[in-house]
């Protein structure tokens, strides 16, 4: 029994030493091929020459020129003062070196005057005239033109009463419709009066026919008329007193 756990012990050594050595070699593989992609990444950009970037030179290849303009724009007082970039540097370096306060200003070597560029009197009178003109024409437009309403706001204005007086008339007429029962329509006041005048003449028309029939013959064609006749006056009376009510009147349609 020991012997067997002995000998399992030793395969599962040997199993890791294996794995261990596996591991290594794909270590060593790996960092083979990232030096050999970035060797041929040094290899595609080695034609490419350096600017020289954040390398420090010693001395400048070219000296520069700078040149400072003061009060360019003021005619005669316009001065120019030209210095070179390694006089300035020179000087600013002596100046640190004996203790001294640094100069505002670069040693001067050159000054230029600016030739004096004067307009014309009369071309500067004539802008000013005009300038003044503008100004006070455009004062009196404003004056002239203060509290006056542009037209389209006008127009605009007119539009929204238009339409809001439209939605209120149909909103009304929508009211109106919703007060009618399904499928009637409101009878008027001339439409009244025409059906009662024509149900009374109608009922003066049943009433005269109604007096020529003889009380003394009474046969079964005379009751029939007679009883047909009473029929359509009591119609209209019904229908005179329901078109003569104060109240609204609802037909169908």
């Amino acid at each position: 029994m020991p012997t067997g756990a002995a000998r399992l012990n030793f395969l599962q050594i040997k199993e890791q030493q294996q794995l261990n050595r596996e591991r290594l070699r794909e270590a060593a593989v790996e960092e083979q091929r990232a030096k050999e992609a970035l060797c041929r990444q040094k290899e595609q950009y080695s034609h490419v020459q350096s600017h020289g970037y954040g390398r420090v030179v010693g001395k400048p290849a070219s000296d520069v020129q700078i040149k400072v303009y003061i009060r360019e724009c003021d005619g005669e007082r316009a001065q120019c003062h030209t210095f070179m970039e390694s006089e300035a540097m020179r000087h600013n370096a002596s100046c640190k070196q004996e203790g001294k306060p640094r100069p505002a200003q670069p040693p001067r070597q050159k000054v230029q005057k600016l030739p004096p560029v004067a307009a014309p009197p009369q071309k500067k009178q004539e802008h000013t005239q005009q300038q003044q003109q503008r100004l006070s024409g455009s004062a009196n437009a404003s004056d002239t033109q203060r509290g006056i309403v542009p037209k389209y706001l006008l127009q605009r204005k007119a539009e929204l009463a238009a339409q809001k007086e439209a939605t209120q008339r149909e909103a009304e007429r929508q009211r109106e419709i919703a007060r009618y029962p399904p499928g009637h329509r409101l009878v008027s006041e001339e439409e009244r009066k025409e059906t009662l005048e024509k149900l009374a003449a109608r009922r003066r028309e049943l009433e005269m026919e109604l007096h020529k029939i003889p009380i003394r013959y009474d046969t079964q064609s005379i009751k029939e008329r007679r009883s047909k006749i009473e029929n359509e006056l009591s119609e209209i009376e019904a229908a005179e007193r329901k078109f003569g009510s104060a109240k609204e009147l609802f037909v169908p349609i």
